[in-house]
């Protein structure tokens, strides 16, 4: 009898410590939650606005730099003419 008993008092304690695990995990997961919902409702539609408007601005000077590279390239190129011509 007094091994079972040996055993359950064993069982007992690894089961408390799980029970105290399992709170502890509990607490730290409802903290993450709550830290998460907190961001979700401030922080991230500023960003995502924020980088919308990057990337649109980003955009228009993508389309703007090649007119402005062939624009500089055929004003140097009428200059070397130019030069040429009239020298």
């Amino acid at each position: 009898m007094s091994e079972d008993t040996d055993r359950l008092a064993r069982i007992e304690a690894k089961l408390d410590v799980l029970v105290v695990q399992t709170t502890t995990d509990r607490t730290r997961l409802d903290d993450h939650e709550a830290r998460l919902r907190e961001m979700e409702r401030t922080g991230v539609a500023s960003d995502v606005a924020d980088h919308e408007t990057r990337i649109r601005s980003i955009e228009r000077w993508r389309y703007a730099l090649p007119i402005a590279s062939i624009a500089t390239l055929l004003t140097g190129t009428a200059a070397i003419i130019a030069a040429i011509k009239g020298g």
